[in-house]
């Protein structure tokens, strides 16, 4: 039968439960985390990475955050990198790398799965969003208005959607079928990894973060938030019919789904990382030790 992790963090720390939200652990409790911006998962290798968009210091915080890592039971705290204002991140498994974007000084970067190698890839400022093609070897970002792609080079950097209202939101992909789905204040939308056939899966107005596929099961995640302190995860068919209530969230929450079937994370047992994958660990992100989510920073 199918199942999933539920995994999401917020000011108390980050969490873990299964599909119906009962029971709930809790895996690590501030400060030992702080303001986290984004969640990745490697079943494979048992990690949870995540970025900090502060360091926390005890007695304040500082620009300068963390790219993390543990094990999925929480134990065996890493910083593997520190950047200005961390904010989205992606794994891509296939090449042993993460990529993650910096606020502060508005670019992407690449480092190895260690923290190792840093390496500047593309300029781009609002970063919220980050996923990978492994395969294809390219990046895909959501900006507050756009939706992009660059090479892993950081070259044929190009905008594929503009003058949309996505501030906050996310991209995952599902690279065996050359699809990509991402979120935003307009809607839940799907596209071809080629830049087209865009479709409004779900309408409406609203606060929407994070995305996240269960290629499995056929069904996509989003989060609405409606307060800074009130939110909830729904799922739909990835043609956005049957919609159901998932769980509540302390506000904005970023989501993944990352492969629970063996190999390196990825669909049928190939090391497909990141939300270019199938089924079973969803990852929610919420921005702990703040009722808002931290604000992109030119």
């Amino acid at each position: 039968m199918h199942a999933a992790t539920v995994l999401w963090a917020d000011g108390y720390g980050i969490h873990q439960t299964n599909e119906t939200g009962t029971p709930v652990t809790t895996l690590l409790s501030p400060p030992a985390v702080y303001s986290i911006t984004s969640l990745s998962a490697d079943q494979s290798a048992g990690k949870l990475y995540w970025t900090e968009y502060y360091n926390y210091l005890g007695s304040g915080q500082s620009n300068l955050g963390n790219v993390r890592r543990s094990n999925l039971d929480g134990t065996g705290i890493e910083t593997l990198t520190q950047t200005s204002y961390p904010y989205a991140s992606a794994l891509d498994l296939l090449h042993g790398h993460i990529y993650y974007s910096s606020a502060g000084a508005g670019s992407i970067l690449r480092a190895n799965l260690d923290g190792s190698d840093v390496t500047p890839i593309y300029s781009l400022l609002g970063v919220s969003g980050l996923a990978i093609d492994p395969v294809g070897g390219k990046v895909y970002y959501v900006t507050g208005n756009a939706v992009g792609q660059v090479d892993f080079d950081g070259t044929n950097g190009q905008f594929l959607f503009g003058g949309m209202n996505i501030q906050g939101g996310d991209i995952a992909l599902d690279v065996a079928n050359q699809k990509a789905y991402f979120s935003g204040d307009d809607g839940v939308f799907g596209f071809n990894l080629d830049g087209t056939g865009l479709e409004t899966l779900i309408g409406g107005t609203v606060d929407r973060t994070g995305i996240g596929l269960d290629l499995t099961a056929g069904r996509v995640y989003w989060n609405e938030s409606t307060s800074a302190s009130s939110g909830s995860v729904f799922s739909a068919n990835l043609d956005g019919t049957d919609v159901q209530f998932v769980h509540s969230t302390y506000g904005a929450a970023p989501l993944e789904i990352i492969s629970n079937n063996g190999g390196s994370g990825g669909g049928g047992g190939s090391p497909v990382p990141d939300s270019a994958c199938t089924v079973g660990l969803l990852v929610l992100a919420l921005y702990g030790f703040a009722a808002v989510r931290p604000q992109l920073r030119a």
